[in-house]
């Protein structure tokens, strides 16, 4: 807290007041009253709350360990950084001790997954509570005002705004200081310096490209390129890796022909430093195959698909989640040739790779396909879509019965997972309705297209 406060050179410090949310929130004293039998009605804590925060005007949300913040665990702590950001007048700033966020910029490239995975994927729905009763209040005091998805969108925004300020001001440090030092025996340190500012160069770009602004995430991925930036160590493969990430940049902007010639640049690369048998060269083949689709060309999009799918099969093994990509893809590929048999095929094998989970309870972690090594679940928003595609496949066959059920099975996991005003979950309503218009039933059709809108 006193680092930010000094950092901050528009602040007056003798003229600054700091409250600490659970004394001014007397949480201790509701601890005690529960201890003594009493109770703080929950509309009248919530009422205090959020009067603090409009009153302060000024919320201060402490980011700690920087791999998993406690701050982004809790629902009170969820719900008032929402209320910082949606209630006029209010701040939120996130602040984060100063070795912690050393430890965040030290990360190497690999590292870039986490920070996706810790600072964009908040969901109130999975946040805990000390008193269970407060989680279920506050949890359906959301569902009927605002909906999970604008506030967990509301306040992920806010935070990957805020990581990508700070990789950007760190780089800029790091940028401008670069061939300022010396060793002491005469040799300059910007070899050691180059490294560091490539990487964090990179991570600066894949965030803006996770956060949408592609032509911003080009001019950092191009930079690394320019050889202005030399990593020394692994330099051809982290250069296949920016490649890579340039054509998932042009592919999103549905430049389709760059996003091609990026992503068999570092095929090459990948096939002669890492050989074929290497989950990044499976990678390639993938984001290639993606491309081929997008274009229409099904033929050329089995051909990279398959290739993709045998290397995982190989060195991931049956049950990982990028196997499960690997079918879904294939899946999908058929789907939009009217192979609808085979589609099914692969979809279901997709979904039992799946289904082979640690559970209804595993955390949802869509966001995270490239974590290797995580399972998904029953309830996965990912188990969601495969039960989706199925029943599409299904609807597509005129078999509206079946269609039916996989669209229900899709629905209820969204609504779980995603909550009822989730786009994903406007498409399995919708998807309903489709089933339902087909088979002549117009009065359920309205029904659920009323639950869609």
């Amino acid at each position: 807290m006193a680092h930010c406060c000094e950092s901050n050179k528009d602040m007056d410090q003798k003229r600054t007041y700091v409250w600490i949310c659970c004394l001014c929130n007397n949480q201790h004293r509701v601890y005690e009253d529960k201890q003594n039998g009493g109770n703080v009605p929950f509309d009248e804590f919530h009422k205090n709350v959020r009067t603090n925060v409009v009153n302060i005007g000024h919320v201060v949300a402490m980011m700690f360990p920087w791999d998993n913040p406690e701050y982004l665990t809790r629902v009170w702590c969820v719900f008032e950084a929402y209320t910082a950001t949606t209630a006029p007048g209010c701040t939120l700033t996130i602040a984060m001790p100063p070795k912690e966020r050393q430890a965040m910029m030290s990360g190497d490239v690999g590292d870039i997954n986490t920070l996706f995975k810790v600072f964009d994927t908040t969901m109130i729905q999975n946040a805990k509570a000390y008193a269970p009763e407060d989680r279920e209040k506050i949890l359906k005091h959301v569902e009927v005002t605002v909906g999970y998805t604008k506030l967990n969108h509301s306040v992920n925004k806010v935070i990957r705004r805020w990581v990508m300020d700070t990789l950007v001001a760190e780089f800029e440090k790091m940028n401008e200081s670069k061939g300022m030092k010396n060793n002491h025996d005469g040799h300059n340190q910007d070899d050691l310096q180059d490294e560091k500012l490539s990487r964090l160069c990179y991570n600066v770009g894949s965030v803006m490209y996770e956060n949408g602004e592609y032509d911003e995430a080009l001019v950092y991925f191009k930079i690394i390129l320019k050889k202005e930036l030399n990593p020394t160590v692994d330099q051809k493969s982290f250069s296949a890796n920016v490649y890579n990430q340039i054509g998932l940049v042009y592919s999103a902007k549905g430049a389709y022909e760059n996003a091609l010639v990026e992503y068999c640049k570092a095929l090459e690369i990948r096939l002669k430093v890492l050989g074929r048998d290497h989950p990044n060269t499976a990678e390639s083949y993938n984001n290639i195959g993606v491309v081929y689709n997008a274009k229409g060309d099904y033929e050329n999009a089995l051909i990279e698909h398959r290739k993709a799918l045998e290397i995982r099969l190989k060195v991931l093994g049956r049950d990982h989640p990028n196997t499960a990509e690997s079918y879904n893809n294939i899946g999908s590929v058929y789907f939009q040739k009217g192979d609808y048999e085979n589609a099914l095929v692969e979809y279901r094998n997709c979904l039992e790779i799946q289904l082979k989970a640690l559970g209804p309870d595993h955390p949802s972690t869509a966001a995270s396909y490239n974590n290797f090594g995580s399972v998904l679940g029953t309830d996965h928003p990912s188990a969601a879509t495969s039960y989706n595609n199925i029943g599409s496949v299904y609807y597509e066959k005129g078999d509206y019965e079946n269609a039916f059920v996989e669209h229900r099975k899709a629905l209820e996991i969204r609504l779980k997972m995603l909550g009822p005003d989730h786009p994903s979950t406007a498409e399995s309503y919708n998807n309903i309705v489709g089933v339902y218009y087909a088979k002549g039933d117009y009065k359920n059709a309205f029904v659920e297209y009323c639950k869609a809108l």
